[in-house]
């Protein structure tokens, strides 16, 4: 489970079979996963997640692990 808190906004999702972020409860907002893997070290299982949480008046929201490199956070906002 996933927990959100910002602008005025707050809730929780989690993640189905196939990763799409299912809302508890449904609102408004749209949430996209972003699947990052370290930068050049693959024998790790070890994942980082960022997310993009876009409202209703199309303003887009950036959390994520603070170790994912800048240029993927660039990358994700393009």
């Amino acid at each position: 489970m996933y927990y959100f808190s910002f602008m005025g906004r707050s809730g929780q999702f989690f993640l189905d079979e196939n990763k799409v972020p299912v809302l508890i409860p449904q609102q408004d907002i749209k949430i996209n996963l972003i699947h990052l893997t370290p930068v050049g070290d693959y024998s790790t299982d070890q994942k980082y997640y960022t997310w993009v949480i876009t409202t209703n008046d199309g303003v887009s929201y950036l959390f994520g692990d603070a170790n994912v490199e800048q240029g993927a956070r660039e990358q994700c906002l393009v």
